[in-house]
């Protein structure tokens, strides 16, 4: 049977010189939902597993004045359930309530969901509408990126072998309000066909100044940046909402959960869905 390492580093400093000897087959630990069934069916082959959970900072999502972090051990659940999330960043929220089981979400992470970079993610989007911030630890100390920076790819982002992210920073929104909605071929438990955020992050409808993140329709999920300044520049009514969906950037495939033609169409209801319902409140 093979050998495996088990390193469990109680500290920041710990875990900064574990990561300086660590080696392609070495795998962070956190919540271990994806990593495990990996594992499992022989996807990956670690010699050596991190675990990461021990870290207290890792584990907490804290409040300051201009800002919220987010712990790369806060579980899906934690976050769901953060009354700060839930008043402050709701798309956040409902994208994290979103993903699995209560089983899943009480062992997932939010930051697992975004290093997986899938396509699919329900987080992404939420994080991309509020710019958020992705501090990263490495031998060296640290740094932070935007969140538009990080994923590179499917499956694909900036992230060295050395280096893990710490948190994710979220400043804190005045005049906000935010919504997330996914398509699934089930209600629970299932991967998303198209998932949308979008937030208003003001109160007018003339000059709106709103953002949009569509997700599962493209390699890498972006902000809708031309229907964006469309809206902003025409305000906020049925006929430009309508408008503007047909300018999300959107380039799906079809696969086992859904034509492309199917996510294209769903990708545009959802929006309008969205825009609609914020514009009205």
């Amino acid at each position: 049977m093979p050998t495996l390492n088990y390193l469990c580093p109680t500290t920041s400093s710990e875990l900064k010189k574990i990561l300086k000897k660590k080696k392609t087959d070495s795998f962070i630990l956190a919540g271990g939902t994806d990593l495990l069934v990996k594992i499992r069916h022989n996807v990956v082959k670690p010699k050596e597993i991190i675990d990461i959970k021990k870290i207290k900072k890792f584990n907490e999502i804290k409040l300051t004045k201009t800002q919220l972090n987010i712990g790369c051990a806060a579980t899906l659940n934690e976050i769901a359930e953060n009354k700060t999330i839930k008043e402050k960043f709701p798309a956040i929220a409902d994208g994290s309530l979103s993903i699995g089981s209560t089983q899943i979400r009480n062992r997932g992470t939010l930051v697992g969901n975004l290093c997986n970079s899938s396509p699919v993610a329900d987080t992404v989007p939420g994080l991309l509408i509020y710019d958020a911030k992705i501090k990263i630890l490495s031998p060296t100390g640290t740094k932070t990126v935007s969140i538009h920076d990080f994923i590179t790819g499917v499956g694909k982002n900036i992230l060295k072998k050395n280096e893990i992210v710490e948190s994710v920073i979220l400043p804190l929104p005045k005049n906000t309000k935010s919504a997330f909605l996914k398509n699934a071929r089930r209600k629970a438990l299932d991967l998303s066909s198209v998932n949308v955020a979008v937030g208003l992050f003001n109160k007018s409808k003339k000059n709106p100044d709103i953002r949009i993140a569509v997700g599962a329709c493209a390699p890498i999920t972006k902000r809708a940046q031309k229907a964006e300044k469309f809206l902003k520049k025409n305000g906020l009514t049925d006929e430009t909402i309508k408008k503007a969906a047909k300018m999300l950037p959107i380039s799906p495939i079809s696969d086992l959960r859904g034509s492309k033609e199917f996510r294209n169409k769903i990708a545009h209801r959802l929006f309008i869905k969205l825009a609609t319902q914020l514009g009205e409140v």
